[in-house]
């Protein structure tokens, strides 16, 4: 094990995955993440929709310089890491993006403008020790004894590894933590109310945003499920008729896979129907109006239930109105799985 890790480390560094990880952000995410906006109730991802008939504005493509510096006088100049860190300065870089305004589906202008900063991790692909960051900066092209030169002038360690930002002349260190894989449901027994809980959770990541779903087995047999931007929780039985199953037979049919589940299925029905009055869909979104909005005007309430369904549910399953059944399906499975841990079925 020790001669495998030890030929790991030859040709990798202790911090790589971080500044693979930076690379990837400003590469691909950032871009993903634009793509993925959508402004204005009428308008797509990655588009605009302002308050003026005919016109629209499509966010284009977002792109950062290298690391530079606000000098006294205004201007504007390239910085290395050394002199961030002797100035007391941030090492980072400008944010652009293209703007492109439509009017009545013709493209009638374009404007490139810098939207923020971001701090530039030392040693990433945006890095101004990058060799070619280094050429692009003064203008030359270098040989690798050339480079090792330059970077000894700058200040810099050729043996520098990296993997940090600069800010404010600090050196900052990302940490890595274990956290839970996105996308995927873990089931588990949680210590809760003083006893231990039957409990499937899943983080669903889409496009930087992400969010916690839980769903656990309370005392009474009732499925209960926690959501983002709600207080409290909500039946289960309750949010799968709102995004769709709204007759008895197409919940047992999804939530439960082996008979001797029926009991718990038909319990959390009749608690719905019940206690809740909710009978089918048109019941359960008036429902979850006033759980997340009460007092509100109906179409306010409307309004957050359909954000609540299309975006923040889930999301890596889809944003639109038509992926709300596939929703349903996937929580009843998480709900079936709750059940099987709870009657011993799985370990």
């Amino acid at each position: 094990m020790k001669e495998l890790i030890d030929a790991y480390f030859k040709e990798k560094s202790l911090v790589e995955h971080q500044i693979k990880s930076f690379d990837d952000f400003v590469t691909n995410r950032i871009q993903r993440i634009v793509d993925s906006i959508t402004i204005g109730e009428e308008s797509g991802p990655g588009m605009v929709k302002p308050e003026v008939e005919d016109y629209e504005i499509a966010l284009g493509k977002a792109s950062i310089d290298t690391p530079t510096a606000i000098e006294a006088d205004g201007t504007e100049k390239a910085i290395y890491p050394m002199e961030a860190r002797i100035r007391n300065l941030t090492y980072h870089s400008n944010v652009w993006l293209e703007f492109i305004l439509y009017k009545g589906g013709i493209e009638i202008s374009r404007d490139k403008l810098q939207i923020g900063k971001l701090p530039i991790m030392v040693r990433s692909s945006y890095c101004s020790l990058k060799k070619e960051n280094m050429e692009k900066v003064m203008q030359a092209k270098f040989s690798d004894e050339e480079y090792r030169e330059n970077l000894i002038k700058a200040g810099e360690d050729i043996s520098e590894s990296g993997g940090y930002l600069i800010v404010g002349g600090t050196e900052r260190v990302l940490i890595s933590l274990e956290d839970l894989a996105p996308n995927r449901v873990l089931v588990e027994y949680t210590s809760k109310y003083g006893r231990s809980v039957e409990t499937a959770k899943v983080f669903s990541q889409h496009e930087g945003y992400r969010a916690l779903i839980s769903i656990e087995l309370r005392k009474d047999g009732v499925l209960a499920i926690t959501l983002p931007t709600v207080a409290g929780d909500l039946p289960l039985v309750v949010l799968l008729k709102a995004l769709g199953l709204e007759s008895d037979e197409e919940i047992v049919n999804n939530l439960i896979s082996d008979l001797t589940m029926e009991r718990y299925a038909f319990a959390n029905i009749e608690e719905s129907a019940q206690e809740h009055l909710v009978i089918n869909r048109d019941d359960a979104i008036n429902y979850l109006g006033k759980k997340i909005a009460g007092g509100q005007a109906k179409e306010y309430r409307l309004n957050r239930v359909n954000n609540l369904l299309d975006r923040v549910l889930l999301p890596h399953l889809g944003t639109n109105t038509e992926d709300r059944l596939k929703k349903a399906i996937f929580l009843a499975r998480m709900g079936e799985a709750v059940l099987a841990l709870a009657m011993k079925k799985t370990a």
